[in-house]
């Protein structure tokens, strides 16, 4: 390898995203379709909510990608070729353990990220009692167990962080069979929820009279790296509980939402996903550093990031 490609590997921490301003465009060195534009669009036409479904290689830049495609979101103007969304980004890593999860929990994080951001960033305090009544169910479930942080203030007007994943496997098969059969209810009163949000988030806007926001869109990151679901073997049986049978439920949320999902399943069903959400998942292609045809070098996807590295960003993952 490269010298200054082992400095570039040694320079960049694997699990951050890249920043707005460490963000580099590599749609021309990828070879394949330009995925912010192709899914604003999908969002601007469609009439319904959208689910789409998101993948690539491990350490490919989907979550760079996601990040941008959220900055991107909250642009609005004459030379924007979208409508203005609110993007919510859920890293489930925050909330979940990769080798014991289930759904439950990943709409819980779901629910816990949209009032944590509509408090942060637009100082919207939502009322939720079913939510905080759930909450409650699972302090008291967990008792001392799990460390209750930043506890001085309501669930909906800041991030309330449950620490489930620190929990053992006994306490949080507990949690799960007291709130698995309120999935239903679960489901319908966070699209209530939603239809709050975007009510709120649909205030005009004081510089051009119009909304502020047309819409949210949920963005749902690092749902790949999840190993094992409660009850399943580790691999392809937890990916397909996941994806496949809980299609019904990650589909049931009336809201624009991008999931992502572990390349290996969308390979090998990807007509069933298809079928399943409506659309074909979108993978994202890898930076071509070498020709297939006679593995020389590919001198742009060499030299795109690089010049990044060069100008002196350094700590995250950039070269997405």
């Amino acid at each position: 390898m490269d010298a200054i490609l082992k400095q570039l590997l040694n320079a960049c921490h694997p699990l951050l995203p890249a920043e707005p301003d460490q963000y580099v465009d590599l749609t021309n060195v990828r070879g394949g379709d330009v995925f912010i534009q192709q899914i604003c669009q999908d969002f601007d036409e469609s009439t319904e909510s959208i689910t789409a479904l998101f993948t690539g290689h491990l350490g490919s830049g989907k979550s760079s990608e996601l990040e941008h495609l959220a900055h991107e979101l909250l642009r609005h103007g004459p030379n924007c070729y979208h409508k203005r969304y609110f993007p919510i980004v859920i890293n489930v890593l925050d909330y979940l353990d990769v080798f014991d999860s289930s759904l439950l929990e990943i709409l819980h994080a779901i629910v816990a990220e949209i009032s944590a951001e509509l408090h942060e960033k637009e100082g919207i305090g939502l009322k939720a009692g079913y939510f905080e009544k759930r909450w409650e169910e699972i302090r008291s479930l967990l008792f001392s167990d799990v460390e209750v942080k930043k506890i001085d203030i309501p669930l909906w007007k800041g991030k309330v962080e449950i620490g489930l994943k620190q929990a053992d496997r006994k306490t949080r098969t507990e949690v799960r069979n007291h709130l698995e059969p309120q999935m239903p209810s679960l489901i319908s009163e966070i699209n209530t929820l939603l239809i709050d949000v975007r009510n709120r988030l649909a205030m005009h806007n004081p510089q051009d009279g119009g909304p502020k926001y047309d819409n949210i869109v949920l963005i749902v990151d690092n749902m790949e790296r999840i190993r094992q679901v409660a009850g399943k073997s580790q691999g392809d049986e937890s990916e397909r509980a996941l994806f496949v049978d809980g299609a019904t439920q990650l589909n049931a949320l009336r809201a624009n939402i991008i999931y992502t999902i572990p390349l290996g399943l969308v390979r090998s069903i990807e007509p069933q996903l298809e079928a399943l959400y409506g659309r074909k998942p979108f993978i994202l292609p890898n930076v071509k550093t070498f020709t297939r045809e006679n593995h020389l070098r590919f001198q742009p996807g060499r030299d795109k990031p690089l010049k990044c590295f060069s100008s002196g960003l350094r700590g995250r993952i950039f070269v997405r």
